[in-house]
């Protein structure tokens, strides 16, 4: 964040607004939403997501029943805000984001903003790569969004660990 009300030239301003959410359990939920839709330098190619298939969800379930394996379901909360962005953009804060003290200065994005045109495809490239690197699974031919570890079991069984990736929802087995 600046304080000065003078942004760098290479970066376009974006508006934003806070949404509140209320969830299936009552729960509320708070977000800053920007609008990404005013951004319309970013190319297709850097806001392509891909989303696994029902076919695919659909084998990971057999493979589950057949080889008698547990299943997670899993929500990443804020899954975005993970990822850096990529786009370069920067909003003028109200009293809402960070307090009154910090009106009208220059806040930088620099987080893969929910709303923004590419915040889907960092946040896959960044979660793909903590897969991978991290976790030391390997994307599926198929489907490049289902992942696949050699495992064994206690009693000596080998089976392959899965992981479905939906957005930023997982199944896991």
């Amino acid at each position: 964040m600046t304080d000065n009300d003078t942004p760098p030239a290479v970066l376009k301003e974006i508006p934003y607004h806070i949404i509140f959410v209320v969830k299936f359990d009552l729960t509320q939920k708070t977000r800053c939403i920007s609008g990404g839709h005013r951004h319309k330098e970013v190319p297709s190619y850097a806001t392509y997501f891909s989303v696994v298939s029902w076919d695919s969800v659909c084998i990971i379930f057999t493979i589950v029943a057949l080889n008698d394996l547990k299943l997670k379901m899993e929500d990443i909360d804020n899954a975005y805000l993970n990822a850096p962005n990529k786009e370069r953009v920067h909003v003028k804060c109200g009293p809402e984001l960070f307090g009154p003290e910090s009106e009208v200065k220059i806040a930088v994005v620099v987080r893969a903003l929910y709303g923004l045109r590419s915040a889907g495809n960092n946040w896959r490239h960044f979660f793909s790569n903590y897969i991978i690197l991290e976790l030391g699974f390997e994307p599926t031919v198929a489907e490049p969004v289902v992942y696949f570890k050699p495992m064994c079991k206690p009693n000596g069984t080998t089976y392959y660990a899965n992981i479905v990736v939906y957005v930023d929802d997982l199944l896991v087995c």
